[in-house]
């Protein structure tokens, strides 16, 4: 988008952000632009992005979905199975008698959970995903032309008037 008061528009945004329960997780204000990223639940993206093109004048707007369902299942089954391979070696572990075969069965297990950690956190990561949007908000300052610059914009103005009529 494009405003003339950058101040004004990032501090209005993030007030719109609290209104609509998301948080901003990062921001930057130059003398020229503004950008910030919010993490907002998923149900109220729409609203907020209709709040916030009331900060300027919207020369973008895009959405994009990424689908995390088969990826979702993928890992859920993936889950299932190292949990059932850890309670393997667990049950491996109360019966082993040797202690070459404790350290193998431990170091083994250690393994596989670390493993089961990792992907207990990518499917935190990818909760997290569903239920709340990821919004990207660029305001670029809006500048009036000087006198100059306005005899320059309407004469350009004219011409591309009178080419169209050609």
């Amino acid at each position: 988008m494009k405003s003339r008061s950058l101040k004004v528009s990032s501090e209005k945004s993030v007030a719109l952000a609290h209104q609509h329960q998301a948080l901003v997780t990062s921001s930057s204000l130059t003398e020229d632009r503004y950008d910030a990223t919010l993490r907002v639940p998923a149900g109220s993206l729409p609203s907020l992005m209709d709040s916030l093109s009331s900060l300027g004048r919207v020369t973008q707007r895009r959405v994009e979905m990424t689908d995390v369902t088969e990826a979702t299942l993928d890992l859920q089954a993936a889950l299932k199975n190292k949990r059932a391979l850890r309670d393997r070696l667990r049950s491996l572990l109360e019966r082993a008698t040797k202690v070459e075969d404790i350290l193998k069965i431990e170091k083994e297990l250690s393994r596989v959970q670390t493993e089961l950690d990792q992907m207990e956190a990518r499917m935190k990561s990818m909760t997290s995903q569903v239920s709340h949007s990821t919004l990207k908000l660029s305001i670029k300052r809006d500048r009036i032309p000087g006198p100059l610059g306005a005899v320059t914009k309407g004469t350009s103005w004219l011409f591309g008037k009178l080419n169209h009529l050609n």
